[in-house]
C-alpha cells in the first residue's frame, strides 16, 4: 500500500477513536453529575448551582421545595448543606474530568487510546 494513504488511513483511524473516546468521557460525566438526593433527581449543572446560590440563605437553616429533573417537588430541609454537596460532587468531577480530557489529549496513536 502507498506510504501515504497508510499515514491517512492511520491519521482518520485515530481522529475517529478520538471523536470516539470524547463522546465517551462526556456521557461519562453526566453520569457521574446525575445524583439521587432526598429522593428526587439532580443533575448538577452551572444553572442549578447559580438556582442555589440565588435561594440559600447567608446564615442559619433554610429549607425549598426544588423541582428535580423529572420536575418533581423534593423538600431539602437543608439548602446549605445540599449546596455543599453540589459543589463538592461538581468540582471533584470536573477535575477528574479535565484530567482523563487531558491524558486523551496528549495521545497519538489508537493503540495508545485504547489503552485509556
Amino acid at each position: 500500500m502507498d506510504e501515504r494513504l497508510n499515514r491517512a488511513l492511520e491519521f482518520a483511524n485515530l481522529r475517529n477513536t478520538q471523536s470516539l473516546e470524547k463522546r465517551r468521557l462526556k456521557e461519562k460525566l453526566k453520569v457521574d453529575l446525575t445524583i439521587g438526593y432526598n429522593g428526587g433527581i439532580f443533575f448538577i449543572d452551572r444553572t442549578l448551582i447559580a438556582f442555589l446560590n440565588a435561594i440559600t440563605p447567608e446564615e442559619g437553616l433554610g429549607s425549598s421545595t426544588i423541582l428535580d429533573e423529572k420536575m418533581n417537588p423534593v423538600l431539602i430541609d437543608d439548602l446549605i448543606k445540599f449546596k455543599s454537596h453540589i459543589l463538592n460532587v461538581y468540582s471533584r468531577v470536573t477535575n477528574q474530568y479535565f484530567l482523563d480530557f487531558e491524558n486523551l489529549r496528549k495521545k497519538r496513536t489508537v493503540k495508545s487510546l485504547v489503552e485509556l
